[in-house]
Order: structure tokens, then C-alpha cells, then sequence
């Protein structure tokens, strides 16, 4: 599956995207409804890691279709941390954040899941209201 998502934590306040290889927009979309299945009944913010480490390929329009979804999730979010080493991916991401001014603060872009892993978990911690953890 080219996108695959799921928790990331046992707390259940992070979501996790893994894109693969050559993914569509269909694809993404369908993984964004996924993602929102996941959270629509928790009574909390919930943030998302984003790792395309693994992905190949972007498809065309990726900073439009990107912003449009940033300003219309499903849910709203604080964060979402993108996991990349792609210099493409990179200088798309700098374009988005000069674009999208106070919208592009809540995208953060790391080299490893566990520098994503690492900025959630001290968001969590400072969250105002403490998240107990969810049992499935």
C-alpha cells in the first residue's frame, strides 16, 4: 500500500502517514480519510507525522493540493511533521512556508521519525489539559 496510516503513539494524540514509493492523490486522500475515521470522536487535538522517507515520487500540483488540504483538514490539528531527507521534497516544503505565512507554522520538517517522535511528545507535555491514554 502506498500510503499507509496509523497511530503512533499508545496515548493516541499522534497520527502516522508512511508514504511509499509512487503514490496518487486519490491515494492521499483516501489515507486522509483514514487518518479521520481514527479521530473523529476524541474530544482532542490530535497531530500527524508525515514520514516520506520512502517515497519515490511526488505527484504533479503537490503545492496546491498540499495547501488546500492544509487549509481544509478534516479535523483540526496544531501540528504536522514532515519526515524527509528529499531535497525536493525540502525545497517544496520551503516554498509552502513562504507562501502560506501563519498557516505554514503548524508544518515542521525533520530528517528522522525519531526527531518527529522527540518535538510531539514535548508538545504533548506541554499541552494544557494532560491526554490520558486511550486504551483501543
Amino acid at each position: 500500500m502506498p500510503i499507509t496510516v496509523r497511530w503512533d503513539n499508545d496515548s493516541r494524540t499522534v497520527v502516522y502517514y508512511e508514504f511509499n514509493g509512487k503514490w496518487t492523490w486519490e491515494e492521499y486522500h483516501n489515507a486522509i480519510h483514514s487518518a479521520y475515521e481514527l479521530v473523529e470522536k476524541l474530544p482532542y487535538i490530535v497531530n500527524m507525522i508525515l514520514d516520506f522517507r520512502h517515497a519515490n515520487v511526488m505527484p504533479s500540483n503537490a503545492l496546491s493540493i498540499f495547501g488546500r488540504s492544509m487549509k481544509t483538514p478534516p479535523r483540526d490539528f496544531d501540528l504536522a511533521v514532515l519526515v524527509t531527507k528529499s531535497g525536493f521534497i525540502e525545497a517544496i516544503y520551503n516554498v509552502f512556508r513562504r507562501v502560506n505565512g501563519k498557516m505554514a507554522e503548524k508544518l515542521v520538517m525533520v530528517k528522522t521519525v525519531e526527531e518527529a517522535r522527540a518535538l510531539l511528545a514535548a508538545y504533548d507535555a506541554k499541552r494544557p489539559t494532560p491526554v490520558a491514554a486511550v486504551t483501543p
